[in-house]
């Protein structure tokens, strides 16, 4: 009688033990997730950083308020004649476009912030 309870309690304690296996790794992967994604929000917080620092930069300077900027060495926009259009207008950048849509953001943001 003895020997049956303690055959029925290591059966018991095979399928806990698999089980909890089965958790361990869920748990893992689930963590592992979880890392991904703090790396991911981080960096995409260091860019907006960094794009925030720029168009700060970019504003001041179109006003005449900077004495003087330090520059990445991939700012080639100083470099570059401006590009037009057939119909002759200048065409803005891809980062003066994205720098506008952002400062749009901010301001929508702001606004809402406000009411």
């Amino acid at each position: 009688k003895a020997l049956e309870y303690y055959q029925g309690l290591r059966v018991d304690l095979a399928t806990w033990m698999g089980a909890l296996r089965e958790l361990d790794s869920m748990v893992s992967l689930a963590e592992e997730a979880q890392r991904r994604w703090e790396v991911d929000v981080t960096w995409k917080q260091l860019e907006r950083f960094f794009e925030w620092g720029e168009d700060c930069t970019s504003v001041l300077e179109k006003q005449g308020l900077l004495e003087s900027k330090f520059t990445c060495a991939d700012d080639s926009e100083a470099d570059q004649t401006p590009q037009v259009d057939e119909f002759g207008r200048v065409v803005s950048s891809k980062a003066a476009m994205a720098r506008m849509k952002r400062l749009d953001r901010r301001q929508k943001m702001q606004s809402q912030r406000l009411r």
